[in-house]
């Protein structure tokens, strides 16, 4: 069980408590240093389906994006070729260095496009948290992805959420 401590209901982020402590976590990327054509990888729970998280690859499309959703409208996302599916919503998009980009949002209907997938960039996430009075880790991790050690960490650092 998790208490809300924060939510915003346009951009449906919240900060959850939990009874845990010293919980890994991601680092958020400096989102000016962000550029079309970054490597990104995304993690979530495509479908809600059993056997645990999904992680998908590609690179950051484009910047700057907006878009309407029947929540309002998002503004300043990072575009992914990375696939978003059902599930994967509040699910990170990290770089290399596993640095948060953005949380994934939305991805467009697939019967109308490919590979049109959205995130809340990292400078959001990190004024949301501030505004909720959480100092957001901005520091530098210091390896470069073989793949094992970023998997290891989105599968350590993220956790599917139900919502009743």
């Amino acid at each position: 069980d998790a208490g809300v401590i924060g939510r915003d209901i346009v951009t449906d982020l919240a900060v959850l408590k939990i009874p845990a402590e010293n919980l890994p976590s991601a680092t958020i990327a400096d989102a000016t240093k962000i550029k079309v054509g970054d490597w990104v990888m995304t993690m979530g729970n495509a479908l809600a389906l059993k056997g645990g998280p999904t992680v998908t690859l590609g690179i950051v499309s484009g910047l700057g994006r907006s878009i309407q959703t029947a929540r309002g409208q998002f503004y300043d996302l990072i575009q992914t070729d990375a696939a978003v599916n059902i599930g994967n919503s509040g699910g990170p998009i990290v770089n290399e260095k596993g640095q948060l980009v953005a949380i994934a949002v939305s991805g467009m209907a697939k019967d109308i496009t490919e590979g049109l997938n959205f995130g809340i960039k990292s400078s959001a996430a990190a004024n949301f948290l501030k505004s909720n009075k959480i100092s957001p880790s901005t520091g530098y991790m210091s390896f470069s992805t073989s793949g094992d050690k970023l998997v290891k960490l989105l599968e350590e650092s993220t956790v599917y959420t139900f919502c009743e």
